[in-house]
């Protein structure tokens, strides 16, 4: 349940193999792929399960990651940095699904998401 900094500082992560998913019953993802800065893909429609509790920090520090597609369906109080410094105009991050986006923090000044 419990996938907290699972890839915690694993700057040499390029690629996130496309058969990693994380359980239907994870809820602590904190710190997920922090600052894994040459993480470029990760499987296409990424889910962050609707049982997630904790995402901050989830994607702090991808600055590589490019065309990834999550799929937010967490219903959260608050939570800071989802997601930062990812994306670019050529290479947008786009996060759909059935969760509450309104309370997820985005760093945007340098990055580019299409909410859908």
């Amino acid at each position: 349940k419990e996938y907290y900094g699972f890839f915690y500082n694993c700057h040499s992560l390029k690629k996130v193999p496309d058969t990693f998913r994380l359980p239907d019953n994870a809820t602590d993802i904190m710190n997920l792929f922090y600052q894994c800065n040459s993480l470029e893909t990760i499987p296409n429609n990424f889910v962050i399960p609707a049982t997630a509790t904790n995402v901050a920090n989830a994607f702090l520090g991808c600055s590589s990651l490019k065309n990834a597609t999550i799929v937010f369906n967490a219903n959260l109080n608050h939570t800071s940095n989802f997601i930062t410094c990812a994306g670019s105009e050529a290479y947008p991050i786009t996060i759909t699904g059935s969760g509450d986006l309104t309370t997820v923090g985005f760093e945007s000044h340098t990055c580019y998401y299409i909410i859908k």
